[in-house]
Order: structure tokens, then C-alpha cells, then sequence
């Protein structure tokens, strides 16, 4: 039988979050802390997505700094319950492989701990970049981590929403990113010194952004037209691939 997305009901969401509060949340609040919220507030009045927002704490986390940030999630249970704590004009049940939105409508996408929960992460990844002018910011458990490993073990032992949860190594995560997206400027960074940090964090720039980025460069290389002009035609080509691994 196909695995579909896995969609939480109040007792699901329960297992869930009390395992996930008790072993793993702080293997995301260090990244939330340390790398996104300053990247986010280095922005210029972002209009934020969270694609899977589950319980609606980190809508109400960012909102608390005064971010404009939208939520969906696929269960009727999870919008109702994130309304209930950041109000019910913020966040939408919808299929994250079928967003109700316009295109490039919000500035940023956020797939925090989603994929390892959807049937298609190919799809999801493209309706992220779809409905974002500028990024999309992926956060992932990694199978070698011994987070992932625990994650792993509850999955084989039926646990909850850990029997349908998948993790992800960077190579399969890299590699679904260039197939929803193609060859995009995509960058990985950890607060994790480490061999097997327990999440990847991928700020992914789209097209729009990246050829803005690339235009004051293209003016500043005047002295060598021939590699401004290559560099631009590389990123509206999509030829770019930035994976470097930077760790704060």
C-alpha cells in the first residue's frame, strides 16, 4: 500500500510532542535560535510561510517578534489547535502539494521538520518555491545522527507519528532539493561542529533573489565582462550549486 502524509489528530499530536519536547526540541530550538531568527531579522519585513505548522509554536514564536507569518498544516485538528493559540486568520488547513496561494505570495517558505512526514517531499519542495519570491529554508532530522537513530528505532517499534516519520541523510536531502527545484544557489549551515549533526538546515535562494544578488556583482566585475556575464547567465541557467557547509 502507497505511505501517505502523515496527518495528526489530537492523539497522534500528543505522542508526538511530548517525545519530541522531551528528546529531540532542542536539537531545533539551537538552529531556530542561533541561525534562522537573526537570518530572518536581517530581512526587510518578510512575509513568512510555515508549510506543516503543526501545534503553532513557532508561528507563535516568530509572531511574538513581530514577524507577518502564515501557517498551514493538512490536519483540520493541528489548524485548530495552532488558531486557537495565534488566531484562526493565520493559519489555513490546506495540502502542503496543493497550496492555496498565488504565486511568489510570500517572501520566505519554512519546511521545519515536514518532509520527514509527507508522502511527495518532491512536490512539497516545489510548491515551497512556488509560492517564494525569495527562499526556502529547510530543516531535516539526519538518519546518521544519534537522534536520527532514535527516531529510527521508534519507527520500528510502531511509535506514534514516529511509525511513518522519515529522516534523511544530506545526499538524499540535496538530492530531492535539485529535483523540485533544479540546480538552485543552496546553501547548508549548522550551529553543530560536528560529523553527524542531528538536523540539516538548507537556506535555499530562488531564481529572483539570486539574479538580484548577482547584479551588483555583474556591476562591480565591469574590468571582466566576459565573468560577470558568465556568472549571471550560470544562475538564469540555474547552473549553481552552492554546497558549502558552514557552521556557526
Amino acid at each position: 500500500m502507497a505511505r501517505g502524509d502523515t496527518i495528526f489528530d489530537l492523539s497522534l499530536a500528543r505522542t508526538y510532542y511530548e517525545a519530541f519536547h522531551r528528546v529531540f526540541s532542542h536539537y531545533l530550538d539551537h538552529p531556530l535560535k542561533e541561525l534562522l531568527i537573526p537570518f530572518l531579522k536581517e530581512q526587510t519585513r518578510p512575509r513568512i510561510l510555515e508549510i506543516g505548522c503543526g501545534n503553532g509554536d513557532r508561528i507563535l514564536l516568530l509572531r511574538s517578534l513581530g514577524f507577518s507569518i502564515t501557517g498551514v498544516d493538512i490536519s483540520s485538528e493541528m489548524v485548530e489547535l495552532a488558531g486557537s493559540r495565534v488566531g484562526k486568520a493565520f493559519v489555513t488547513q490546506c495540502d502542503a502539494k496543493e497550496l492555496e496561494f498565488q504565486d511568489n505570495e510570500f517572501d520566505i517558505s519554512l519546511l521545519l521538520n515536514t518532509l520527514e512526514f509527507v508522502c511527495d517531499p518532491v512536490a512539497v519542495l516545489r510548491e515551497a518555491a512556488r509560492v517564494s519570491r525569495r527562499k526556502v529554508i529547510v530543516a531535516c532530522f539526519n538518519s546518521f545522527s544519534t537522534m536520527g537513530l532514535k527516531a529510527m528505532l521508534w519507527r520500528l517499534i510502531g511509535h506514534g507519528a514516529f511509525s511513518t516519520m522519515r529522516t534523511y541523510t544530506h545526499l538524499q536531502l540535496s538530492a530531492l532539493i535539485k529535483k523540485a527545484m533544479g540546480r538552485v544557489l543552496k546553501t547548508y549551515i549548522s550551529p553543530y561542529n560536528e560529523m553527524f549533526p542531528p538536523i540539516f538546515f538548507f537556506l535555499i535562494s530562488l531564481k529572483l533573489e539570486a539574479l538580484a544578488l548577482m547584479e551588483p556583482l555583474k556591476e562591480g566585475l565591469r574590468s571582466d565582462t566576459r565573468l560577470a556575464n558568465g556568472l549571471v547567465g550560470s544562475i538564469k541557467r540555474g547552473d549553481i550549486n552552492d554546497e558549502r557547509g558552514i557552521s556557526l
